[in-house]
């Protein structure tokens, strides 16, 4: 039977480890969902953007030939099968850094990973993650589409730009 003194002393402890746990697993709720808005934002672009603004994003061939505007969707809807999407983590080598928000690394293990990093995580909402996260799947895209960028600007950006028009560019 352990002491009073001692099983106060360690009740705050396990009350901030509880408090810590719930606040982690709210942190990655937010983030699931703002990733999932995100995908599906830029899943809705790429299934309804006219050919032209597709090329000057991604210049992947003659998108006004039917057949090549058909086979690049077709792409475009290959990479966001959800097997081939990037993998999601809150964390990485961001070492106490707040000047970066998330980076997309094209393999991690064998998968492209975004990685989200975690100071931001805590304190953006899901709206603030989407544009980033938007911007992070461009960059996948560019990769998919061309391993090394062949873009003079940021891909990610201007796609992110692109597939929504009407968010501040407070935080890409």
């Amino acid at each position: 039977v352990r002491e009073k003194g001692e099983i106060e002393g360690f009740l705050p402890l396990a009350r901030k480890s509880e408090a810590q746990r719930v606040r982690k697993q709210v942190i990655e709720k937010r983030v699931v969902k703002a990733y999932s808005l995100a995908v599906n934002a830029s899943k809705e672009f790429l299934e309804a953007a006219p050919n032209i603004e597709l090329e000057q994003l991604f210049p992947v061939g003659d998108l006004d030939n039917p057949e090549s505007g058909r086979a690049h969707r077709g792409t475009f809807t290959e990479i966001f099968k959800s097997d081939a999407l990037p993998r999601l983590v809150v964390g990485g080598e961001f070492e106490g850094s707040i000047s970066t928000l998330a980076g997309f690394v094209e393999n991690v293990d064998g998968h492209p990973t975004i990685f989200l990093n975690p100071y931001w995580a805590q304190y953006l909402t899901e709206g603030d993650l989407v544009p980033i996260l938007v911007e992070e799947l461009g960059h996948f895209i560019d990769q998919a589409l061309f391993g090394d960028s062949v873009l003079d600007e940021d891909e990610g950006l201007q796609f992110a730009r692109a597939v929504l028009p009407s968010t501040s560019p407070t935080f890409y």
